[in-house]
């Protein structure tokens, strides 16, 4: 497998020299704003990466937050599991919707826990309508058709030149316990218009590769719609296929939904020596003004070279809207040395996201730290980062890939424990981008050591 090396450059105001084709890790200088605040700029790349307020370092910017309720959940599992697509704003037409589990008890409203649910805002965020009910309603139960929904994603479709809300849709899609693949196997997805009393469209695709799918997200210059899932046969042999599950969805005028078809792209990692494979999850972004897009999926793909320990980023690129995918290799984490404590290994945790800027750069937010051969990550504050990994020039030429330490978090995880469920979060770093991809944000977990001691995130 072909192996793409990061290059880095120190966290002081000098460059690192490293052999050419490594990942340059780019820190950038450090500037200060009109207001006295500390930034640190992305100098490689002609946009501007937001980096948030490191603890203690300045006083806050927002002196008070205003809490709004807008909907409830029958648990944390509505968006556990690392970062998904939940919450979705869309600035042509200044609106914000989130998609969520249905919680009958509590929002008075009929049917299950499988139900998906909504709130939005046509200004903004400002003002919302909470608890909307439902977007899509679970008739089968546990077997389809349609089978009871989890773990729901959600976008908004907006016309071309539009720029009336009630004229724009909300799309879903999300995980559904249809039994086509071990429990899962279902995806259940469709669309309601934002008019007041529109009827939703809703439909469910069953699968034998699906299971809890990892990515939804929106090319804005094409209006297509991309979901991602890790392709897995649970009834069979209970492991990756050696494909990612990529469903691309086209706006249907007649159902006024995404009609989504089937693109598998082979995505193959290594087999260990019990003849398993060790792959965690994928991200898809597209850029804003074009076909341009990538995949950035987590695994281990080469068990000669790396100890079990180290998981990768294996990256993907497409030119044609998602139809064909092209192998740009894996990269070696080795020269996050230049900022983190010495290693024989390096590697990501196992989750990250996906954005790509307007100049057609891909932006993954991802942790990175030392590995060790028993397949653990070192978590102790210092010991790893949560990284910004991104291209110039496309992500194709020789010095192309970089990464920017973000921060080095205070603590690791916290695990959310319920009656029925107790699921550990790590710094589930998400990232997004303006409209335009001039600007990118990126926002994960942790708690403030300096407010509340050496505990685990909260």
């Amino acid at each position: 497998m072909k192996k793409l090396v990061l290059s880095i450059l120190a966290l002081s105001l000098t460059v690192g020299s490293f052999a050419q084709n490594r990942i340059r890790f780019d820190q950038g200088k450090t500037i200060t704003n009109a207001g006295g605040e500390t930034q640190l700029r992305n100098t490689p790349s002609a946009l501007n990466t937001t980096i948030p307020t490191r603890k203690g370092s300045q006083t806050p910017r927002i002196s008070a937050v205003n809490v709004t309720d807008i909907g409830n959940s029958p648990n944390h599992l509505t968006v556990g599991f690392g970062s998904k697509t939940a919450i979705f704003a869309h600035p042509s037409i200044n609106t914000v919707e989130m998609i969520f589990r249905n919680a009958p008890t509590v929002a008075n409203a009929a049917g299950t826990s499988g139900y998906y649910n909504y709130a939005l805002s046509t200004d903004g965020g400002n003002t919302w309508l909470a608890n909307q009910f439902p977007l899509y309603e679970a008739t089968g139960g546990a077997a389809p058709p349609f089978a009871n929904g989890r773990y729901p994603q959600s976008g908004i479709y907006n016309p071309i030149g539009n720029t009336n809300p009630n004229n724009a849709y909300i799309y879903f899609t999300g995980a559904g316990l249809a039994a086509a693949n071990g429990a899962w196997g279902g995806i259940p997805n469709g669309a309601l218009k934002i008019q007041a009393g529109s009827t939703p469209y809703q439909a469910e695709i069953l699968n034998d590769r699906t299971q809890i799918p990892n990515t939804l997200t929106l090319s804005p210059s094409t209006n297509n719609s991309y979901l991602l899932d890790v392709g897995v046969d649970a009834a069979g042999t209970a492991d990756y296929v050696d494909s990612m599950a990529l469903y691309i969805g086209n706006w249907n005028t007649t159902n006024n939904a995404y009609d989504y078809s089937s693109h598998p792209v082979y995505a193959p990692v290594g087999v260990d020596g019990n003849g398993g494979k060790s792959i965690f999850n994928g991200r898809i972004a597209f850029a804003p003004n074009s076909n341009v897009g990538f995949m950035t999926v987590l695994g281990h793909n080469d068990y000669a070279l790396y100890v079990d320990s180290v998981i990768l980023p294996m990256i993907y690129k497409t030119t044609d809207g998602g139809m064909t995918w092209t192998s740009l290799g894996t990269l070696d984490l080795g020269p996050v040395s230049a900022v983190l404590p010495a290693a024989l290994d390096y590697t990501t945790w196992t989750e990250q996201d996906l954005v790509v800027d307007m100049n057609g750069n891909a932006h993954m937010i991802v942790a990175i730290g030392k590995g060790f051969n028993d397949n653990t990550f070192a978590t102790a504050s210092g010991d790893w980062g949560v990284f910004d990994v991104y291209s110039t020039g496309g992500g194709t030429g020789a010095n192309s890939w970089h990464a920017q330490l973000l921060d080095k978090p205070q603590t690791f995880n916290f695990v959310w424990a319920s009656a029925d469920n107790a699921t550990p979060e790590a710094s589930r770093g998400q990232a997004s981008t303006t409209w335009s991809g001039n600007k990118v944000f990126f926002t994960w977990f942790d708690t403030d050591t300096m407010t509340f001691g050496v505990t685990e995130n909260a």
